[in-house]
């Protein structure tokens, strides 16, 4: 069984707020039944990283 558990988007930018180049990757497969990982979130995920 595979478990997804998202992370708060203030703990990620915080984890890369010193990089200059980050790459956001999601996948269309197990993760799409936690909504956690398709295109949508990793959408969602990027905008706020922008911000």
């Amino acid at each position: 069984m595979i478990v997804v558990d998202r992370k708060p988007v203030e703990e990620i930018i915080g984890c890369v707020e010193n990089c200059r180049k980050i790459l956001i990757l999601g996948c269309n497969e197990c993760v799409t039944v936690c909504e956690a990982g398709r295109e949508k979130e990793v959408g969602v995920l990027a905008s706020s990283l922008l911000s």
